[in-house]
């Protein structure tokens, strides 16, 4: 559509919106949206046309190119939804990022990417990232991109992370929590996020809510999965232990899945956490050879 199609259409447009509302809403949002590519605009044209449909009178030849339009642009969207899986998993390659193709959906870098027409949800582990309207596959990888290095920006220490968890199960048994120490990883969250405030010497210094600093559920158990990685057991003889959920705690969304940071293996499930101590092993070399008893040098 050239520039003077386009004035054209929107003075006809414009002298036709004073005349119904809903179709006033709509296309007001795509004249106002300027060029956002065939997936964003499509919607956009398609809810005027529905509008302009519904009315007994009405421009005939705003009608018409608009409908035109909303043909044309699906069948680019259609086009590019069918070589989208594929850029994203070339892209994914080129840039040496672990990708690996399902049926109805893919895993790329650390993340689950589901698919729904021009709809794209990202998930890490158990838990929704984000979704958002995308077509292109190389701007795929390159949000996913962006995703990674936001949970990588949040700075992290084993020893830090295991004392924030520590601290919050106390909290949980002194507030009856869970049972034995053993506390439900869901009910688990919200005390780590205080814990992690507590820890803040600027909120301590001004506790406001403009200081409360956020902690999302993935970037927790983003965290969870970056303490495991090394293993569950700290330097100081104790250890992050946990409890694989059962199907019904799964069907109730009471366990967590943890991402998969390296490798294909499935991440974790985490329906309870706990601290367990870890007994030191003993050498037997360090001990050296057994003492003799006076009685066996009689």
């Amino acid at each position: 559509m050239t520039s003077a199609e386009r004035q054209e259409l929107k003075t006809r447009i414009e002298a036709r919106i004073k005349l119904d509302e809903k179709f006033r809403r709509a296309a007001r949002a795509w004249l106002k949206a300027g060029d956002l590519g065939a997936a964003a605009e499509a919607p956009l044209v398609t809810k005027s046309v529905d509008a302009l449909r519904t009315l007994r009178s009405r421009d005939e030849h705003v009608f018409e190119v608009l409908d035109l339009r909303r043909k044309a642009l699906e069948r680019s969207v259609d086009e590019q939804l069918g070589r989208r899986r594929e850029e994203l998993l070339h892209a994914a390659q080129r840039a040496g990022c672990r990708a690996e193709r399902r049926q109805d959906y893919d895993h790329v870098d650390c993340f689950r990417v589901d698919y729904r027409r021009t709809r794209v949800n990202l998930k890490l582990g158990s838990e929704k990232w984000g979704a958002f309207d995308e077509t292109d596959g190389r701007r795929i990888f390159d949000r996913i991109r962006e995703a990674r290095t936001a949970l990588d920006a949040v700075p992290f220490s084993r020893d830090g992370f295991f004392d924030t968890v520590q601290a919050a199960i106390r909290t949980a048994a002194a507030k009856r929590i869970g049972r034995d120490g053993k506390v439900p990883i869901r009910r688990l969250y919200p005390l780590v996020v205080v814990e992690r405030q507590l820890g803040d010497s600027r909120f301590l210094k001004e506790p406001s809510a403009r200081r409360f600093g956020d902690y999302s559920m993935c970037q927790f158990i983003y965290d969870l999965a970056r303490f495991g990685a090394s293993g569950w057991s700290t330097r100081r003889g104790a250890r992050l232990s946990s409890q694989t959920p059962s199907m019904r705690e799964v069907a109730a969304d009471r366990a967590v899945t943890l991402p998969v940071l390296e490798g294909t293996r499935p991440g974790a499930q985490i329906a309870v956490l706990w601290i367990d101590k870890v007994q030191p092993r003993i050498s037997l070399a360090r001990l050296g050879p057994p003492s003799r008893h006076p009685r066996d040098e009689a």
